[in-house]
């Protein structure tokens, strides 16, 4: 007869202080189920409008919150680089259509909410691009914030790919 199933993996949130991270993927990718952006409906709106729209507290028709799985190729969003926030083009959503694959994600928490991502996904960690595998608590994140945990998980994973990297 052929073997048990593997145990059932830990959820995304659970937190876990152990060494160990994930394995390397070839995947570098978004958690799917957490992973939110701004969509800028109004290109004449500024980055800055678009997002207090967003995460702000001056909500407007301009931009819209959403999840990364439903953007699509032409959709401009809010990008964020070394503290500068701009608008970008969506050139193609890897991964929106494939809902069933799971992926092993880690979830780094700060202030402000959670990070979730592949290990291998590429991130601004203390002023220097990294994989998300190399972060520690107490790592500033691209946006000034320090990740105060860090849990691994499973789930699906999704990747939107801007004209501007």
């Amino acid at each position: 007869s052929p073997p048990p199933p593997p145990p059932p993996s830990p959820p995304a949130d659970e937190e876990d202080q152990s060494d160990a991270s994930p394995p390397p993927s070839d995947n570098p990718c978004f958690g799917r189920e957490s992973a939110m952006a701004c969509r800028v409906l109004d290109l004449a709106a500024s980055s800055a409008a678009a997002y207090d729209a967003c995460w702000g507290a001056a909500p407007s028709p301009g931009a819209a919150l959403m999840p990364m799985s439903e953007l699509v190729a032409g959709d401009h969003v809010l990008t964020e680089e070394h503290g500068h926030v701009r608008v970008d083009t969506v050139v193609v959503n890897q991964h929106r259509e494939a809902t069933g694959a799971a992926a092993a994600l880690l979830t780094l928490t700060h202030a402000e909410g959670k990070l979730t991502a592949t290990a291998d996904h590429l991130l601004l960690l203390d002023g220097a691009f990294a994989p998300a595998r190399a972060a520690a608590v107490g790592a500033q994140l691209s946006n000034g914030l320090k990740v105060e945990r860090i849990a691994r998980g499973r789930g699906g994973v999704v990747n939107p790919i801007v004209a501007g990297g």
